[in-house]
């Protein structure tokens, strides 16, 4: 294993790019900013719906805020 710059990971051969909205993971480490790992597809956490100006970033909807207690917007 090899140590990775900030927003890169280890796939075995060689340090990559996290991955945004929809791109595949092996791991959570795969994925970039506040995306989950899900089913092999990074995808935004709790109710947090996509960014489209950022591939990399999940915001709340207009309104709401992040509840680190609950891990959803709210």
């Amino acid at each position: 294993m090899c140590d990775c710059q900030a927003g890169q990971f280890w796939d075995g051969q060689r340090c990559i790019d996290q991955h945004t909205f929809n791109g595949t993971c092996p791991g959570q480490y795969a994925c970039s900013s506040n995306l989950l790992c899900f089913l092999g597809h990074c995808i935004c956490p709790g109710n947090m719906i996509w960014n489209n100006t950022s591939p990399a970033d999940c915001e709340c909807p207009v309104g709401t805020t992040w509840n680190s207690v609950s891990n959803l917007c709210s």
